[in-house]
């Protein structure tokens, strides 16, 4: 973590290349990495693939139940793609910039992840090896019975850790520029302190200094409880959705209510024309709400099989494993609580007095 702070304070001229580096990585990775399963793995069957449910190592026996704590690991790892948001302050023409890199960055990144799936699928070999690997990731295991050979699975995995992390340049950049923006709207406690922007590096230091002491102070829960530092890495996929969820809910009501919009470069009316126009953006924000919140899912609630649909929110802090024990227990949504509730606080006591919700970006704040 010290080489990403310190190039995001002193060396952020170089960020940009090495950010380039990590996207020639995840794009080059990939084809050799189906190559290296194609070639070298065993093979399964279209059927395994295609119709065999595995789900009774967490212990419930509901399918929905088990489908949908499986989905959460596809939630995962199509999160993030507001990243770019929060840079839209040093990004030139934003207003187009911004959008395509969300769009193009989720659309790229899904068939991706889709083809590696689906790879993975037709050459995982033993499950059974993988799941109760000693080293306690399936992945490794699943390389060393492709290859085997550990110097080629220390290898892949080397690659796939040197392509996360570069990414945490990025996230420490667009982390700190959102808890900035946020204290300079007067969001944050200490507000005017954190507001802080280096008049030498250009660099808001106080809050790239709030987010690594907060990052460090996480990573100690991992002295005492691996389930609870396991717990709270899963909150940020719950914080997330909840975030991405809330902006499209009140646009849609804000557009229900025929409130005036400022309109962007991008609106429907470039692909549907006419009176179909407003009722099928309201479609697609209903679809954004769904795909956030909600996920089909068959509960056994009592005796009897009943059929319910299950909010992802609901699931993301769901235990992954039956009967539920303080080891088990996944403790993200008792912490985002806890967190949501300081916030609330903070906004009764004092928050509803000093923020200011931004209406526009002044040019002083760009430069």
């Amino acid at each position: 973590m010290v080489a990403p702070v310190v190039l995001n304070m002193y060396g952020r001229w170089i960020i940009p290349p090495l950010e380039i580096l990590g996207m020639v990585l995840h794009l080059l990775l990939l084809p050799v990495f189906i190559i290296v399963m194609v070639c070298l793995a065993p093979r399964s069957s279209p059927s395994f693939v295609f119709t065999t449910f595995v789900g009774d190592q967490s212990g419930y026996t509901n399918n929905g139940v088990m489908f949908s704590l499986g989905l959460l690991t596809a939630a995962y790892a199509i999160v993030g793609f507001d990243g770019p948001l929060h840079m839209s302050e040093e990004i030139r023409n934003s207003k187009a910039n911004v959008p395509k890199a969300m769009v193009l960055g989720t659309l790229i990144n899904g068939i991706m992840a889709f083809g590696w799936v689906i790879t993975l699928l037709f050459t995982m070999g033993d499950i059974e090896a993988a799941l109760s690997t000693p080293t306690g990731y399936p992945i490794i295991e699943i390389f060393y019975q492709a290859t085997g050979s550990l110097a080629a699975t220390n290898t892949m995995m080397a690659f796939l850790m040197i392509a996360g992390y570069v990414s945490l340049f990025g996230c420490f950049a667009s982390v700190s520029r959102l808890v900035w923006a946020f204290a300079r709207d007067n969001g944050l406690p200490f507000a005017s302190f954190f507001v802080y922007v280096s008049p030498t590096l250009k660099v808001p230091t106080r809050a790239l200094g709030l987010v690594v002491l907060i990052v460090v102070l996480l990573s100690f829960i991992e002295l005492g409880s691996l389930a609870a530092f396991n717990a709270l890495t899963s909150l940020s996929t719950l914080a997330l959705y909840v975030s991405y969820v809330l902006p499209v809910l009140f646009f849609m009501i804000h557009k229900l209510r025929g409130g005036q919009v400022l309109w962007g470069p991008f609106r429907m009316s470039e692909v549907i024309r006419g009176p179909l126009e407003e009722v099928f953006g309201i479609a697609v924000n209903m679809f954004a709400i769904a795909w956030g919140e909600l996920t089909c899912a068959c509960q056994k609630i009592s005796e009897t099989d009943n059929i319910s649909v299950v909010y992802i929110i609901i699931f993301l802090p769901w235990p992954s494993t039956v009967p539920v024990t303080l080891k088990t227990l996944n403790w993200s949504g008792p912490v985002f609580g806890f967190v949501m509730l300081l916030a609330l606080l903070d906004w009764f006591i004092s928050g509803r007095k000093r923020f200011v919700a931004p209406h526009k970006v002044l040019q002083e704040d760009v430069e």
